[in-house]
C-alpha cells in the first residue's frame, strides 16, 4: 500500500499582532526525516520538497488539507513529503 509522511519544520514561535511567526529550519526537518527512515526502515520511493501557502493557517488541516486559502499576500511554507510503501 502507497503512504506518505510529511516533515514540516516546527513552528518555534506563534505570529504575534506585530510580529511573523519563526520557524525551525528546513535542515531540521530533513534531519527527523532521516532519523524516521533509519529508525523504521523505510525504502523511500519518493522524496520531495513540497511549497503550499498557509498550512500554519488555524482554519487549515497543515499539509492534509485538500484545499488551502490563499490571501493576497499568503504566506507560503516548504515542508519534506516522503512516499513509501506501508
Amino acid at each position: 500500500m502507497l503512504a506518505f509522511r510529511d516533515f514540516v519544520p516546527a513552528v518555534t514561535r506563534p505570529r504575534g499582532l506585530l510580529r511573523a511567526a519563526e520557524f525551525e529550519s528546513f535542515d531540521k526537518a530533513v534531519l527527523a526525516a532521516g532519523e524516521w527512515m533509519r529508525e523504521n526502515g523505510i525504502r523511500p520511493i519518493q522524496i520531495e520538497t513540497v511549497v503550499l501557502p498557509e498550512i500554519h493557517d488555524s482554519n487549515e488541516d497543515g499539509t492534509a488539507d485538500a484545499q488551502l486559502a490563499a490571501g493576497e499576500q499568503p504566506w507560503w511554507y516548504q515542508f519534506l513529503r516522503i512516499w513509501h510503501e506501508r
